[in-house]
């Protein structure tokens, strides 16, 4: 697919305020910023070099000390290079801190926890964000493609806004590809899938990959695990940011196909040759065929090849094209020749739109999103809709106690053909004899719906459904003394879906009406529960050995109810609803329950960050399995040596930064849920 994007960022901004004063004693002022993403730096050390006379940023980033017109400030904090800054005479002093580039230094997110990567032991990756930002993607599994190592992204099906196969290191599935999905977490809340969700929320994408990682899920872990947080509040000035994009798209490539005078020179050689054994398939020339000369300029043929008359000459005049009959050169066959991926295929425009505000204090901050999603669909009548509202926020209740919010709602419709093989498939090998319009105007059908005229039965279907995703997750952290820390969640996940589909009568061929006016209507409800609470101990001793132990249960339920029926036999196509069939066809309903309850615990240790070890175990059971069954353990262990740590390696190369050896063993489990 080939694009075009065109983003437009608006942010606010803001400047610090100041006052000259004499030149030999300034009041210098000015807010800190990071520069990687230009928000405020609370806490940042502000020093004049050479004396004990220095300040901190507020939660604004803003800072404020005397200093002399030819001092110079350091400004320093953990996480950001140093910097010195020459105040000559200036009494506004704002600067930009660059983030420590370091990998080792970085967090990434394990299961109900956050681990350093220096220690890390077991294989996580992270997806670098800036790819959500500059491309928009209708299904945000879609930017995992080529972005983590081992996780193979498959594209199914061309309509906008489907999820794409996902396949870590090889799924466990041989037979059932479509099985081996991975276990999303997003913000906490377990779900099979990522659909509908705005990538532009997306603080950070994490992928656990080993079964040592993955273990500590249990149960249903065992195609990796896909970690995603989403933007939070932070303390700061309010920032409100507007995203934009158009994108123009457009088929990359086109099926190599026969042109119509090769399709009727090559067809009615072939069927002469092979009438010499069968002698009645001659008959085949004459028909109203792609290749035959039985056609004529009435509703009754779905084809264009016909000898050339002075009846129909005047096609000449229109545009129509002309051969000699490769079997009798002294006739003339005329024929309209159609490009059916000219029909089926048209450059599609999709516009994204993504409005956030952020800020607030300290002690409570908060973000709010709203997205908008119109993507178009390269084939025509296909298309995806979608709108998002995200809401989170944090507030400080006592010192030892904060709490977390989160909202996210999402709707989406979409348009798609009634049938892949035979739009994608059948239709692109209708003849390109075949009829587009009759000479009245009207669009001919083709063959048959099979193998028919892609925009005429894509016009005789309608279809109408709706999506509505809600999210409510509710998180606390309750430092219960030093070290020791209770982390309670819950949370609510539902969806509800509705599909209604209605077949107008259509023309099936040229001499065929059905109006059995096929209409289908379904509806289905899923809901789940979950409820997690983990104790966490982290500790440092002697500056060496350090050791994090969590302990934690974790409860899951989640019902889904589904309800269809279908019917026939409406007298007109005015009304596409199921209540406008004369005649019931089927009906269906079905509700399946499901609970699952687990208890983890994980212990890390490193000494010196050299030595490392990780451990971790869970206990699930099911409700859908059998009593003998009901009930596994899941453990996983790993180990790694950061050698890059030890004294013999200064005498390593500097070309070669870092060494890390590791080794890890699992077990997980393939249940669905």
């Amino acid at each position: 697919m080939k694009t075009f994007v065109c983003l437009l960022t608006l942010l606010t901004l803001a400047t610090g305020l100041g006052q000259r004063v004499n030149a030999q004693d300034l009041q210098v002022s000015g807010t800190v910023t990071a520069r990687d993403t230009g928000e405020p730096l609370p806490g940042v050390n502000v020093l004049v070099k050479g004396t004990t006379t220095g300040t901190a940023t507020d939660v604004l980033g803003r800072y404020s000390l005397a200093a002399s017109s030819n001092a110079t400030l350091v400004f320093s904090a953990i996480g950001f290079d140093t910097q010195e800054v020459a105040v000559a005479g200036r009494s506004v002093l704002d600067v930009a801190l660059a983030p420590t580039v370091s990998d080792l230094d970085e967090v990434v997110v394990v299961g109900y926890g956050e681990q350093s990567r220096a220690t890390l032991t077991t294989s996580i990756s992270k997806l670098d964000t800036t790819a959500l930002r500059n491309v928009p993607y209708a299904n945000a599994a879609s930017a995992l493609q080529g972005a983590i190592a081992g996780l193979r992204v498959q594209t199914t099906s061309g309509q906008p806004g489907d999820a794409p196969r996902i396949i870590l290191r090889g799924g466990t599935s041989i037979n059932n590809p479509n099985g081996a999905q991975p276990l999303y977490i997003v913000d906490g809340v377990i779900r099979g899938n990522i659909n509908d969700l705005n990538a532009l929320d997306f603080e950070s994408v994490q992928v656990l990959k080993d079964a040592a990682a993955t273990a500590i899920y249990g149960a249903r872990a065992s195609n990796g695990v896909v970690i995603i947080t989403t933007k939070a509040g932070q303390a700061g000035r309010t920032q409100i940011s507007y995203n934009t994009s158009l994108q123009l798209a457009e088929v990359g490539g086109r099926m190599p196909l026969a042109s119509a005078r090769d399709y009727i020179y090559f067809g009615r050689l072939g069927v002469a040759a092979t009438s010499e054994r069968s002698p009645e398939r001659m008959s085949m020339l004459t028909r109203p065929n792609g290749f035959g000369t039985g056609n004529d300029l009435t509703n009754r043929t779905a084809f264009t090849t016909q000898f050339l008359t002075p009846q129909n000459e005047h096609k000449l005049q229109e545009g129509w094209k002309s051969m000699p009959d490769p079997l009798d050169p002294t006739k003339t066959i005329i024929y309209q020749e159609t490009d059916w991926q000219d029909v089926l295929f048209d450059p599609a425009l999709t516009q994204n739109h993504h409005l956030s505000v952020s800020g607030g204090r300290p002690e409570a901050a908060y973000n709010l999103s709203v997205g908008y999603l119109d993507n178009e669909g390269v084939t025509i009548k296909t298309g995806y809709r979608r709108l998002t509202a995200d809401m989170g926020g944090r507030v400080e209740v006592r010192k030892n106690l904060s709490l977390d919010g989160q909202l996210n709602y999402s709707n989406s419709s979409d348009d798609r053909v009634f049938s892949d093989n035979q739009i994608f498939q059948r239709a692109l090998g209708l003849p390109p004899t075949a009829k587009l319009y009759y000479e009245d105007g009207s669009l001919a059908p083709g063959q048959n719906r099979s193998i028919g005229n892609p925009l005429y039965h894509l016009s005789r279907s309608k279809s109408k459904n709706s999506v509505d995703r809600l999210t409510l997750g509710l998180h606390a952290l309750w430092q219960l003394a030093p070290g020791l820390t209770f982390e309670p969640s819950a949370s609510l996940y539902s969806v509800r879906a509705t599909d209604n589909n209605f077949q107008m009568s259509f023309w099936n061929g040229p001499t065929q009406f059905v109006d059995a006016r096929d209409a289908s209507a379904s509806n289905s409800i899923y809901w789940q529960r979950q409820l997690d609470g983990v104790f966490t101990y982290d500790r440092s001793f002697q500056r060496q050995h350090n050791l994090q132990a969590k302990l934690g249960t974790s409860y899951y339920d989640r019902r889904f109810y589904q309800a269809s029926a279908s019917g026939r036999g409406a007298s007109t196509d005015i009304v596409p609803t199921l209540n406008a069939s004369s005649e019931p066809v089927s009906a269906f309903s079905s509700v399946t329950d499901q609970a699952i309850l687990g208890y983890f615990g994980r212990v890390t240790y490193d000494y010196k960050r050299r030595y490392l070890f990780a451990a971790s175990g869970r206990y699930d059971g099911a409700s859908n399995l059998g009593a003998n069954n009901r009930w596994g353990f899941f453990p996983g262990v790993s180990a790694g040596w950061n050698v890059h740590e030890e004294a013999f390696w200064n005498a390593v190369p500097a070309l070669v930064s870092s060494l890390k050896l590791r080794a890890s063993y699992g077990v997980n489990g393939n249940i669905s849920g």
